[in-house]
C-alpha cells in the first residue's frame, strides 16, 4: 500500500473522529471545553500543539545550526511551565470568577481596553506566524513525500483544517488532541527504536562545546524566548482556563515538562546527527535529509503518518485559537452563542488565507519560528508583575506593550530576527514598564499633594 493511500485513509479517519467528538454542550464548551479538562488532556494538548511539522523542521534546523545551545531553550521552557504551575490557583480562580476565555481577557480585566487591544494584536501576530510556519513546513514535506511543488503543497495543507470546521469548538479539539498525541508518541518511539536504517550514523548531540556556540548573550536570549513561549503563550493560557482545577493545572504542567524534554531532544538530535554525518545543504532541508537517508521504508511511512497526525492537530488548535482570539478580542462582547460560533468559523477561513499568503511570501522557517517566540516576550513583564501582585499601572502596561511591539516590528523590518537578538522586545518592554510605572506613581503623588494644598 502506497504512502499516499495510507495518508488518505488516515485523513479520512481524522474527519470521522472529528464528527464523533463534535457535540457542543454550551458556549463554555465551545470556547474552553466547559472548564472541565483533566491535567493529562492539558499536557497532551500543549505537547501536540508544539510537536508538529514546525517542531521537527524548526528544531532539527536549530540543532544543525546551534547544537547544544538549544538546551538554553529547554531551560527557559521549563521555567515558564514552572511559574505557571506556581501561580495556577490564582490563574484558575480569577479566570473562572471573571469569565475569562483568552489571554487578552486577562489584560482587559487588569489593564483596560487599550492594553487589551495591543495584547490581542500581539496574540494575532503569534498565531499567524505559527500557522504560516506550519504551512511552510508541511509544504516542504509534501515536496519531500510526493514531489508536489512547494507552493501547491502549501496551499493544499489548508485541507487538514477540515476536521476543525466539522468539529464543535475547543471542547472537541482538546479531546481530539489526546488521540493525536498518543498516535504521534507511539510512532515517534517506534521509529527511533526499530526503523532507523542500518547505515544511520550513531545518534549524537555533537560536541559539548557547541553549548556556547551562540555566546552567553545568545544563550540567554534563547532562554528568554523559550520562557516567553510557554509563560505568555495565548494557547497555553487557554488550556489552563479549560482545566477543572488548580491541582490539575499543576499536574498537567508537570506532565508537560516530562514529555517536552524528550520530544525536543528527538528533534534536535536529527540536526546534530545530520551535521556529524557531513550534511552541508540548506539548513531547512535537514529533516528531509534525515527522512531520506536515515529511515527504512517502514520508518518513512511511520514518520509520514506521524507528521500528518501532528499537523492535523496543531494546525486545527492553532487556527481555532487565532479565530477565537479575533472573535473575542476584536468583536462585540455581546454575541449570542450562534453568532459566536459563526464568527469563529468566518475568522478561521480568514486566518487560513492570511497564513497561506504569509507562507508563500516567505519560506524562512527559522525567521518565522523565532518571530512567534519573540513576539510573546512583549507580554512577559506585565504578566510577571501582575501575577507577583505588584499591580503595574495601566498606562505603564500600555506603554510597555507598545514599546515591545515596536521593537519586534523593527527587527522584522530590518530582517534582523536572529537567536541572539530575538529577546530584544522583552528587554525593551521591561525597560519601558519600570520607569513608566514609577513616573505614573510620581505624577499621582504630585496630584494628591496639589489637591491637599488647595484644601
Amino acid at each position: 500500500m502506497s504512502t499516499a493511500v495510507v495518508l488518505g485513509l488516515y485523513l479520512f479517519l481524522l474527519i470521522l473522529v472529528g464528527w464523533a467528538v463534535s457535540r457542543v454542550r454550551s458556549v463554555e464548551d465551545f470556547l474552553i471545553a466547559g472548564r472541565g479538562n483533566p491535567g493529562f488532556v492539558m499536557a497532551a494538548g500543549i505537547i501536540i500543539g508544539w510537536v508538529d511539522a514546525t517542531w521537527f523542521v524548526f528544531y532539527s534546523t536549530m540543532g544543525y545550526q546551534l547544537g547544544w545551545a538549544c538546551a538554553w531553550l529547554v531551560v527557559g521552557n521549563v521555567a515558564g511551565f514552572g511559574l505557571l504551575a506556581l501561580w495556577a490557583p490564582k490563574i484558575r480562580e480569577l479566570s473562572q470568577k471573571h469569565n475569562m476565555h483568552t489571554l487578552t481577557d486577562w489584560f482587559h480585566h487588569f489593564f483596560g481596553m487599550p492594553s487589551a487591544i495591543l495584547c490581542g494584536t500581539i496574540v494575532t501576530i503569534m498565531f499567524i506566524s505559527w500557522v504560516a510556519v506550519i504551512f511552510v513546513s508541511a509544504g516542504l514535506f509534501g515536496e519531500m513525500l510526493f514531489g508536489v511543488p512547494r507552493v501547491e503543497g502549501t496551499l493544499a495543507v489548508g485541507l487538514v483544517a477540515l476536521p476543525l470546521l466539522l468539529k464543535g469548538g475547543y471542547g472537541s479539539l482538546t479531546r481530539f488532541d489526546v488521540v493525536q498525541f498518543l498516535t504521534v508518541a507511539t510512532l515517534l518511539v517506534a521509529t527511533f527504536t526499530f526503523y532507523l536504517a542500518p547505515t544511520t550514523p550513531h545518534l549524537t548531540f555533537g560536541p559539548a562545546a557547541s553549548f556556547a556556540s551562540t555566546g552567553w548573550l545568545g544563550g540567554l536570549s534563547l532562554a528568554i524566548i523559550g520562557f516567553s513561549a510557554n509563560f505568555a503563550a495565548a494557547d497555553v493560557w487557554q488550556r489552563m482556563y479549560a482545566v477543572r482545577s488548580a491541582r490539575h493545572i499543576r499536574q498537567g504542567m508537570g506532565l508537560a515538562i516530562l514529555m517536552y524534554i524528550p520530544a525536543l531532544a528527538s528533534s534536535v538530535v536529527i540536526g546534530t546527527t545530520a551535521l556529524a554525518a557531513g550534511f552541508a545543504g540548506n539548513a531547512n532541508e535537514v529533516f528531509p535529509y534525515f527522512y531520506t537517508s536515515f529511515l527504512t521504508p517502514t520508518g518513512q511511512l511511520l514518520v509520514a503518518l506521524m507528521l500528518l497526525a501532528a499537523v492535523a492537530s496543531s494546525i486545527n488548535v492553532t487556527i481555532f485559537g487565532a479565530a477565537m482570539s479575533l472573535t473575542k478580542d476584536f468583536s462585540s462582547r455581546n454575541l449570542t452563542p450562534h453568532q459566536l460560533q459563526h464568527r469563529v468559523r468566518l475568522f478561521t477561513l480568514l486566518i487560513i488565507a492570511v497564513s497561506c499568503a504569509t507562507a508563500l511570501i516567505t519560506q524562512n522557517i527559522m525567521g518565522l519560528g523565532l518571530s512567534l517566540l519573540s513576539v510573546c516576550s512583549c507580554l512577559v513583564p506585565a504578566l510577571l508583575a501582575n501575577l507577583a501582585g505588584l499591580k503595574p499601572h495601566r498606562s505603564a502596561v500600555f506603554a510597555s506593550l507598545l514599546a515591545g511591539l515596536a521593537a519586534f516590528l523593527m527587527l522584522l523590518a530590518g530582517n534582523a530576527m536572529t537567536a541572539e537578538n530575538s529577546s530584544l522586545p522583552l528587554g525593551v518592554s521591561l525597560a519601558t514598564l519600570i520607569p513608566s510605572h514609577l513616573l505614573t506613581l510620581r505624577s499621582k503623588k504630585a496630584a494628591r499633594t496639589a489637591r491637599r494644598k488647595r484644601r
